[in-house]
């Protein structure tokens, strides 16, 4: 609910809601014309300044929307709704820095909302700023010791950070406070490596599995807990044990349709990059994209670009998926089909678009970095928006991609294929085609960057990435622990160690149950 003062005068009063009937019809000149003589009349009417940013925005007039909502703020330093609107309205314009202040500024006026700080937490923690979310999250936490939930976003943040002792520590006691916190025990299992069988952690998985009545959800989360401390023991019997309970909760409640992506796979060949590439951009910075197939390594490669002077890493991001989204809508009709009905203009301003999300510190900088794994769904998407964008391509050995991608806790529908080695190969076979398809098409944007080469002489391989940047050698780009930069992906804590060949050849552990993966894969040269 929006605050009003129980006190405003009749005609003030009349006024607002005649501009809030205009404003839910569509009309946003009468509901600005409106709201702008509520004010007139009444300047402290806190609410009032509210719609009037938020008919501002919609108007596409950021600036004086920032203003009024800025102006509510200051009658009301709590003004829960306002905040959150002016926050949206400076996310669009990547105003990071700014978001971060008004977001503590709101959690200052609400000492004893431990509601409202969790969701100004969650905001910082959207938008990459960890440490100020971490000190709200905590705060709210002192207000509500009892929340589980809060406890697990306090761990999930310090593991972010880098602060793996702090995190234990916090899913440990969202156990205790919930001992169905299915992600408490799986988070609390990637923190730190099992070192022997004494890990208190088998222990209490073990016993927590016993317990009748548990929802699938937590089930799964603690077969795939168990498995990934077995497999640190080097127990590979057990952990696939734990690995297949796991994913058969998953795969019951979800249906990987081939038919539908094997469509997609063959549909978005047809989206020629450079057929509409005909313009050069002139803007500055260059973005990198960073793709391959999930748990090929492109953590890691973020992670050493983004220690470089002139590149900035935006950490793993949906912003591609979202202007795919917002094309479909728009067009009402499905991608990619939908990129016929576009102009060169259309791009023009879908480029501008995506550029104005970026944090004010990224332009700064030669190279901005966004790492998605699964944008290589989109590299013709990318080269029409942006005809000078270069795409770095993990790729690993694929029999270590599907151990992986098995042994790993995928939730959302878009990950159906990782519940069987069967749908991962068929998967894995759509994204080679589809890769072999871009490489033919516009390979000179495009540098692979091998996971197994790194790890065996990471100097050579980053040395040869940066050439085809165009940058200079800095010795920063070999740093994994040393660094600050948050990371938000399942690699949480492999990517803060030093480079380590532990998981080049995982798969030999698990050979006796790829069959169906190698199976489902065109001939492939392996070792």
């Amino acid at each position: 609910m929006s605050y009003v003062h129980p006190d405003r005068s009749p005609h003030s009063a009349t006024l607002y809601k005649e501009a809030l009937d205009k404003s839910a019809a569509g009309d946003l000149a009468g509901a600005l014309h409106a709201l702008e003589n509520v004010v007139a009349e009444d300047p402290g009417f806190a609410d009032a300044y509210y719609q009037r940013g938020n008919v501002l925005r919609r108007l596409e007039r950021p600036a004086e929307a920032a203003g009024a909502l800025r102006e509510a703020l200051r009658l009301k330093p709590d003004f829960a709704e306002a905040c959150f609107s002016l926050v949206f309205l400076l996310r669009d314009e990547g105003r990071l820095a700014e978001i971060e202040t008004t977001l503590c500024e709101l959690a200052d006026a609400l000492p004893a909302d431990a509601e409202r700080l969790e969701q100004a937490a969650g905001l910082l923690a959207e938008y990459g700023r960890f440490a100020a979310a971490l000190a709200i999250f905590e705060r709210a936490a002192r207000v509500r010791p009892d929340l589980a939930r809060l406890q697990v976003r306090i761990g999930q943040t310090r593991q972010k950070l880098g602060h793996f002792a702090g995190a234990s520590d916090a899913f440990g006691r969202a156990i205790e406070l919930d001992p169905l916190a299915g992600p408490a025990y799986l988070l609390l299992a990637h923190n730190a490596r099992a070192k022997t069988t004494g890990d208190p952690r088998l222990d209490l998985y073990t016993r927590a599995l016993a317990e009748p009545g548990l929802e699938d959800n937590t089930r799964s989360c603690l077969h795939f807990a168990l498995g990934k401390l077995q497999d640190d023991l080097g127990n590979y019997t057990d952990a696939l044990t734990q690995f297949q309970a796991g994913n058969a909760i998953l795969k019951a409640r979800t249906r990987f349709d081939r038919a539908t992506w094997q469509r997609y796979f063959r549909d978005l060949q047809s989206v020629l990059p450079l057929a509409a590439a005909s313009r050069r951009s002139t803007s500055t910075p260059v973005p990198v994209f960073i793709i391959g197939m999930p748990r090929s390594g492109t953590t890691l490669a973020h992670r050493l670009l983004s220690n470089h002077s002139a590149v900035h890493g935006l950490g793993e991001t949906g912003m591609v998926d979202g202007l795919v989204e917002a094309l479909a809508q728009q067009t009402s009709t499905p991608y990619p089909q939908c990129l016929t009905r576009l102009r060169p203009d259309d791009y023009i301003e879908l480029a501008a678009q995506y550029r104005a999300r970026w944090p004010r510190e990224a332009v700064e900088c030669r190279y901005v970095l966004d790492k998605n794994p699964l944008n290589f769904l989109h590299v013709g998407l990318i080269l029409r928006l942006f005809p000078d964008a270069l795409l770095i391509h993990c790729e690993r050995d694929p029999r270590d991609v599907a151990v992986s991608i098995y042994s790993q806790y995928f939730a959302h529908p878009r990950n159906a294929y990782a519940y069987d080695f069967a749908d991962i190969g068929f998967f894995y076979a759509g994204y080679r085609d589809l890769m072999q398809h871009w490489l033919r098409t516009c390979g000179n944007r495009i540098r692979s960057l091998n996971y197994e080469q790194l790890i065996a002489a990471p100097e050579t391989e980053m040395r040869s990435v940066l050439e085809f940047m165009r940058l200079d050698w800095e010795p920063g780009c070999l740093d994994t622990a040393g660094s600050n930069q948050s990371i938000s992906t399942a690699s949480v804590w492999q990517a803060r160690q030093p480079l380590y060949a532990d998981s080049v050849g995982r798969w030999r552990h698990y050979a006796s149950a790829l069959e169906p993966f190698v199976q489902a894969l065109p001939p492939l040269t392996l070792a």
